[in-house]
């Protein structure tokens, strides 16, 4: 496994012969155990994407908000890597963020499913069956009842970069402000 430095605190692993790469956030000192009146670690940010241009862009934006550049960034360029890195994270992840046209046409729609599925599995879901944030950037907005069965919170489409960047920080914004309304005890600020 080959590990590449990145600003913001950012390590990134790339398997050899494999599509996904992981973004993987400073371990504290004391991984093993959190003490009472210890710092939690920060909230965590789960960007997805298979273009590496694209995740460089959305780690731009989110660094260059104050309000977000405070968030550990975890990106993953395939479905299964953001699947997995969900798994493992998923009480401290505070919104998603998914393209939706990645390895495969539908797999941002994976993610989306694949994620809520495992919140349902570990009750860490509201009334609505739902508990982190998830937006998915898209091209296209797919029709209603698709997108009700997909299970993604808010759309972003990619059509308009005029005011993209700050269309995609209020938007990450307020997935992290869903999630809180959803599940606050999981969610450490």
């Amino acid at each position: 496994m080959n590990l590449l430095k990145f600003p913001a605190q950012q390590m990134v692993a790339k398997a050899p012969g494999k599509s996904g790469v992981v973004a993987i956030p400073p371990m504290p000192t004391s991984q093993t155990l959190v003490l009472q009146g210890t710092p939690r670690p920060k909230p965590v940010l789960l960007i997805v994407d298979d273009n590496f241009d694209n995740l460089d862009l959305y780690r731009d934006f989110i660094n260059s908000d104050p309000q977000l550049k405070e968030y550990t960034i975890l990106t993953a360029s395939d479905s299964e890597s953001a699947i997995q890195l969900f798994r493992k994270n998923k009480d401290s992840i505070a919104a998603v963020v998914t393209d939706r046209a990645m390895d495969t046409r539908d797999a941002g729609d994976r993610v989306v499913r694949e994620i809520r599925k495992i919140e349902l599995d570990a009750k860490a879901v509201d009334s609505t069956n739902r508990g982190v944030g998830i937006a998915m950037v898209s091209a296209t907005l797919p029709p209603q009842k698709e997108r009700d069965s997909i299970g993604a919170d808010k759309y972003l489409l990619k059509t308009s970069f005029e005011n993209f960047e700050s269309d995609f920080q209020k938007t990450v914004k307020q997935m992290i402000e869903l999630t809180q309304k959803r599940r606050p005890e999981k969610l450490m600020q």
